[in-house]
């Protein structure tokens, strides 16, 4: 399996220094396409590791194994072929940079609703000469609520 990964990796590799001639590259170019080639080859190694085993078990049922108790671990070579779902959504996570500062942005602003929940549904700062007011309703909303 490792020599068709790699061909396909050097494949996109020329593929893409074939685009590059006729395409302006950008300074990070290099990088992103780079980048798109690693999260190919990580997700098509997570799909051989993920599959093979129950393909495997598949076949030896298919070839009557009666020697080998396929049956016995197939559930979980089933399990496992059905978490390279999640091991897709981990992976795309962790190799985009957009969807890591989403995350933690939805992280952080479910810790920052608990605390303020915890806290005064209100807070009052002067800045300016102006005094501002932010609402903290109970949907962890703030309502900004400014008096010249």
């Amino acid at each position: 399996m490792a020599p068709l990964l790699s061909r396909i990796f050097f494949y996109v590799r020329r593929r893409v220094q074939r685009m590059a001639e006729h395409v302006s590259c950008h300074p990070r170019y290099r990088e992103t396409t780079l980048s798109l080639v690693k999260t190919v080859v990580i997700i098509l190694g997570a799909f051989v590791v993920c599959w093979t085993p129950g393909q495997v078990v598949l076949l030896l049922d298919g070839l009557d194994c009666k020697s080998c108790n396929v049956l016995a671990v197939e559930k979980y070579f089933l399990l496992l072929a059905e978490a390279n779902s999640l091991v897709n959504a981990v992976v795309y996570s962790c190799r985009d940079a957009e969807m890591r500062r989403t995350f933690r942005r939805l992280l952080c602003c479910q810790c920052l609703r608990r605390s303020t929940q915890e806290s005064a549904h209100y807070t009052s700062s002067t800045r300016a000469g102006a005094s501002t007011r932010i609402m903290l309703p109970e949907n962890g909303h703030p309502l900004m609520d400014s008096t010249l």
